[in-house]
């Protein structure tokens, strides 16, 4: 479930397309967290960095929609459950679960939304 393989396809996912096809600023500037927080995480082995990485992306941008940030919360999530901080991991989970998202956005980001009910599922066993 890493981020790393997901993300090449992020700006398709992310809901953020404007009418001309492109991709908004903020949507842009959260894919590239979401591509350096996986390279921390998943390629280097650093979790910790990966979810400073992502806070800080999450802090620099808060005008992004809940659609632009559903995919970096999600890993976060994942980051959390890896470094054993179980407590964080569900209530990375309510936040995602708590995002406004229209038919269009949840069906953009399916595969963001299933990650997120296996690591929920994940947590309860």
């Amino acid at each position: 479930m890493s981020a790393l393989g997901d993300s090449e396809n992020a700006p398709d996912a992310s809901g953020s397309a404007g009418a001309s096809g492109s991709v908004s600023a903020p949507a842009e500037r959260l894919d590239r967290v979401l591509l350096n927080a996986a390279r921390q995480g998943d390629a280097h082995g650093s979790e910790a960095t990966a979810i400073s990485v992502i806070e800080a992306g999450l802090q620099r941008h808060p005008e992004a929609t809940d659609a632009e940030k559903l995919p970096l919360l999600v890993y976060l999530a994942e980051l959390h459950e890896r470094t054993g901080n179980h407590s964080l991991a569900p209530s990375v989970l309510d936040s995602v679960g708590a995002l406004e998202l229209d038919a269009e956005a949840r069906q953009a980001l399916a595969a963001e939304l299933a990650n997120a009910d296996e690591l929920r599922r994940g947590l309860k066993t």
